[in-house]
């Protein structure tokens, strides 16, 4: 066997480990680090797209991998087969999440306490006042505390529902636009055919304060709900976003946001196998 051949071999052989051991790499537990702002460079973080952890990590986090997804369930896969450090969610559907699927945790916090808030029609004046000061007085209110609480249990079991009664009656009508499946924010019991959590618990107090009887619509797209918003379709978007994109999102003076309904944590979760000590 000639020389070249011999040469040609070796490097054949040491490229063939360098891949192997890269491979390897990729599945070796990590450090057991809690994240948060001052460690996320260079990792590779998921997002729901358009949602507020993609806005405001985008802003406002530079070194990170962004990686946007359509749904939970195809963030879920992603953390699933270790293509993630870690996805953001707002901490209220991450306990959520990582209660229905227990190989997940939540492992740090990018953003306490943040501010989020309803989208409305500003041309719709009376109703936003009305809103404005509904949720300034409510979230001093025993009933708002409670929603708190029964929200947090949502790392331990479903959201514990407590059924509001409409009592708004006459031709006055709140339309408000809610997601069907955001436990706790909002869903659809579907042993019930009821509307249940937190937002809708919330807004239909609004409506009893204004005499209104109301109605929920489910969101199809949010592009599609921001026009009907925008058209006098209806009255109010329960979908919470952070505060953090009212300057943009009210850019072209189709929507407004209202002040301040939720305060919210924004975390990370991992797929626990990730940081597992070998054996």
């Amino acid at each position: 066997m000639s020389n070249l051949s011999l040469k040609n071999g070796a490097i054949f052989c040491t490229g063939l480990l360098l891949c192997i051991l890269l491979a390897l790499s990729g599945c070796a537990p990590k450090q057991n680090e809690i994240l948060d702002i001052n460690n996320l460079s260079g990792k590779t973080i998921g997002v729901i797209l358009g949602n507020s952890p993609d806005y405001i990590l985008t802003n406002h986090s530079k070194g990170i991998k962004l990686r946007r997804y359509d749904s939970n369930s195809d963030m879920a896969l992603a953390l699933a087969f270790h293509q993630l450090d870690a996805a953001a969610l707002e901490r209220d559907e991450a306990d959520v999440f990582c209660r229905l699927q227990p190989e997940y945790k939540v492992h740090g916090t990018f953003v306490e306490n943040d501010e989020y808030a309803y989208v409305l029609n500003p041309k719709n004046t009376e109703l936003n006042k009305q809103f404005n000061a509904f949720i300034a007085g409510f979230r001093q209110t025993d009933v708002y505390k409670d929603i708190l609480e029964r929200t947090a249990e949502c790392s331990k079991h479903q959201f514990t529902s407590r059924p509001v009664e409409n009592t708004g009656a006459g031709d006055k009508v709140l339309r408000v636009l809610i997601y069907e499946d955001w436990e706790p924010v909002s869903f659809l019991n579907t042993e019930t055919n009821r509307w249940e959590g937190a937002d809708v618990e919330l807004t239909t107090h609004f409506a009893n304060s204004i005499g209104a009887r109301i109605e929920f619509y489910p969101i199809g797209s949010y592009e599609q709900a921001l026009l009907d918003l925008c058209f006098g379709k209806v009255d109010l978007l329960a979908s919470p976003d952070s505060l953090e994109i009212k300057t943009d999102l009210e850019k072209g003076g189709n929507v407004t946001m209202s002040d301040c309904v939720w305060v919210k944590d924004i975390v990370f979760i991992v797929n626990t196998t990730d940081y597992q000590k070998e054996n």
